[in-house]
């Protein structure tokens, strides 16, 4: 199965290159795979406990005996980042640690006063695991009343990982993409996973195990165990940042390999659903919800409960998930020559698009399904390095010629 994650918008650059660090007044975003950072901007470890480096997979923590309350990373602002519309945070990276018990950190937003929130006494608001080889994909919003603690949500000057559990910890912690505050982006109206890669490759979407419980996506099939449970405890959600719109398809079509559970969803003010029969899963099946009394143009999650209550201990695996309507597939093998003797290869390609029969000097044009051009360079031996695109549909045009060739980034 082809995974497939539509969303309503490409991340293009003249360059071919994305924007890998974003730091203005409302907003900062970075996978940390360049350096130096923007002026204005600087990281700090606990000295002595961690050092960092920047590499292709993100920002690499190094742990050495790092204690309770210790400072994983720091990120320090010059320019206070006003999060007034919008105080999320988004958190996702990879940890390969030497203990394989929970080691909880803290996330906490600092503003100019040097006040930090959450406080002390609301540690556990906010948490990841750091325990053995597991990654980490979160969502925090610190704008509700119970994580704001009066810190100024318009002078934002920090952003803290923090030990809460006593070490020592040791190992690598890589952060591949942080982002505080967001700029509007056009509304989602469909998700689609078939778990064909090892991540969710959409920063709208976060997932979460009730009871704080690692997951994997492998084979795909996303898997978890399940923690004990009451009878209709939950179980999991998937939550969106943005949310959707499934008024024109109010459907969820889901494939399990195993578990009875029943599915709920939840709109923007945090109505679901409810209890209702006619959403229980037994291995899978497409389920209506247009006669519920929810918000169906504002889908905020996914819930599912447990139907009978138990120990914990059970593997649940989901193969499948499509919440609304499906985008029609675009065709796969859909490679156009220019001329008799050019070729292009592969039509899906991850790093590299191979071009024979051309000359050295002709010019490549890539362009979006907006007709943006997002590339344009010289190629080298018949290569062009395609990997900072985003995934997507492409046109490539060589120069002098008006016939083009359809290829998609993966």
């Amino acid at each position: 199965m082809k995974k497939t994650l539509f969303s309503l918008g490409l991340l293009v650059s003249a360059a071919c290159l994305h924007a890998q660090t974003v730091y203005n007044t409302t907003s900062f975003e970075s996978d940390f795979t360049t350096t130096p950072f923007p002026e204005g901007v600087t990281l700090s470890t606990e000295q002595g406990s961690s050092s960092y480096e920047t590499t292709e997979n993100g920002l690499v923590i190094t742990l050495n005996n790092l204690g309770q309350y210790k400072n994983v990373l720091t990120i320090n602002f010059d320019t206070p980042i006003d999060l007034s519309d919008d105080a999320t945070l988004l958190l996702k990276g990879s940890t390969e640690t030497t203990t394989e018990n929970q080691t909880r950190v803290r996330i906490r937003l600092g503003d100019n006063t040097g006040k930090m929130a959450p406080s002390d006494s609301q540690i556990w608001r906010t948490n990841i695991n750091f325990a053995g080889t597991s990654s980490f994909d979160k969502q925090y919003n610190f704008a509700t009343t119970d994580m704001q603690n009066n810190i100024d949500l318009t002078q934002i000057t920090t952003i803290q990982i923090q030990t809460q559990d006593a070490g020592p910890l040791n190992g690598t912690v890589t952060i591949s993409k942080i982002k505080l505050g967001s700029t509007p982006e056009p509304q989602k109206t469909y998700y689609i996973d078939d778990f064909d890669s090892d991540t969710f490759a959409d920063d709208n979407v976060s997932f979460l195990v009730d009871g704080g419980s690692g997951y994997t996506i492998s084979d795909g099939a996303l898997n978890f165990t399940t923690k004990a449970n009451p009878n209709w405890g939950q179980l999991c959600e998937f939550s969106f940042q943005n949310p959707i719109d499934i008024s024109a398809c109010p459907e969820m079509e889901i494939i399990t390999t195993n578990g009875g559970f029943q599915i709920r969803l939840v709109d923007n003010t945090g109505t679901d659903t409810g209890d209702d029969s006619k959403y229980i899963v037994w291995g899978g099946g497409t389920f209506q919800f247009g006669e519920s009394a929810i918000d169906l143009t504002k889908i905020k999650k996914i819930r599912f409960y447990d139907k009978t209550g138990g120990a914990g201990g059970e593997k649940i695996s989901i193969d499948k998930i499509r919440l609304g309507k499906e985008e029609e597939k675009q065709p796969t093998d859909i490679a156009v020559s220019i001329k008799s003797d050019i070729r292009f290869y592969p039509s899906i390609v991850q790093n590299t698009l191979h071009i024979q029969g051309i000359e050295n000097d002709e010019t490549v044009s890539i362009y979006n399904v907006s007709g943006q051009q997002v590339c344009l360079s010289q190629h080298e031996n018949g290569e062009i390095n395609v990997s900072s695109l985003a995934k997507g549909i492409y046109l490539l045009k060589l120069s002098g010629t008006n016939t083009t060739f359809k290829f998609i980034k993966d």
